[in-house]
């Protein structure tokens, strides 16, 4: 039986029966009454004392074995069966534990896979203009081509070289935003004025190239909390990407309104919406819907949804009543 190979109850057992064996020898020196009564006592203290380590012995025994279950398949320790007292402690600090432990592993193991699929991405991105490069570097030193034409190839090398550099900035930036490398300097922002800024300044151009009207509503000024230059360059992608998707001398909406719990934004485009089956991938790094340009590396979405993340909001995209593409941004009030 498992409680024999416990040591320190043997050991108690062991004392518990020489005291018994005393007694009961003690009987045969002092008066009968007395020696009765005081071998009696005895042997209740002793059985009493044997019940009680058995029962704290066996409680440890399920707690160990719960602990070993535990760490190996995702079940819940039983509290209840410990009553109140240093062991019932122990139990639940070491439940704690474990459970840390194992959520750490999860978290790791999951950070490992994302990092996996990343580098995946990354791979593959970088693989397809490394290819073209080389295919026309190969032209141009085997086939014989005129000024022109070697004028031509080397143009095109040189605009994959800067969509190769593009890239890697950007995701050097998102990694260090995810990472929370990149250390925000927070501050009262209006977000009337930031998002007035970068539509003339940062998109102006492209805005006026396609000739995209604004129609911007707001009951009043609005306030949050964050970093001016990034929460800027979050909503200069979600508005980007709303301009290459709206036709040519058409509308983008903005309302910023005000709830209880937040301060959202919308940004509503005049193009044909989301397709279904892109909407729960827009903001995936490297993802692009079949309407997107071909420079479009698909990586400015997923930037702005972390930089909103480090700022307490929230992004979603879906398609508005009057079946354009719809963005709204929300910041939660409280403490960032």
């Amino acid at each position: 039986m498992w409680i024999f190979k416990n040591r320190r109850f043997i050991v108690t057992l062991l004392s518990d029966i020489i005291l018994i064996a005393l007694s009961f020898g003690a009987t045969f020196f002092i008066d009968k009454k007395a020696s009765v009564v005081i071998f009696f006592f005895v042997i209740v203290i002793s059985v009493r004392d044997i019940i009680m380590n058995y029962d704290f012995y066996k409680k440890l025994r399920t707690l160990t074995q719960q602990i070993n279950r535990l760490s190996q398949n995702d079940i819940m320790m039983s509290l209840k069966d410990y009553a109140e007292g240093d062991l019932s402690i122990l139990s639940s600090e070491i439940y704690k534990i474990v459970r840390e432990l194992k959520g750490l592993t999860e978290e790791l193991t999951k950070e490992k896979k994302l990092l996996s699929d990343a580098l995946a991405d990354i791979s593959h991105q970088i693989k397809t203009p490394l290819t073209s490069i080389e295919l026309m570097l190969s032209r141009i030193l085997t086939q014989d081509l005129s000024e022109d034409e070697k004028r031509k190839l080397f143009y095109e090398i040189k605009i994959k070289i800067q969509s190769l550099e593009w890239m890697i900035l950007a995701l050097l930036k998102l990694s260090k935003i995810e990472n929370k490398i990149i250390k925000l300097h927070f501050e009262k922002i209006s977000l009337n004025n930031l998002i007035s800024k970068v539509i003339s300044d940062d998109l102006g151009v492209i805005a006026e190239f396609k000739k995209i009207n604004f129609i911007t509503d707001s009951s009043a000024e609005y306030f949050v909390q964050g970093d001016k230059q990034w929460i800027s360059e979050a909503f200069s992608n979600i508005i980007k990407n709303s301009i290459e998707h709206t036709p040519f001398g058409s509308n983008i909406k903005i309302y910023i309104y005000n709830s209880p719990l937040y301060i959202g934004v919308k940004i509503e485009d005049s193009g044909d919406g989301f397709a279904d089956k892109d909407i729960k991938y827009i903001f995936d790094r490297f993802y692009k819907d079949e309407n997107a340009p071909d420079k479009n590396i698909g990586i400015g979405l997923a930037i702005s949804k972390s930089i909103f993340e480090r700022h307490n909001a929230t992004v979603e995209a879906y398609n508005s009543n009057s079946g354009g593409g719809c963005f709204d941004i929300k910041f939660y009030k409280g403490i960032l």
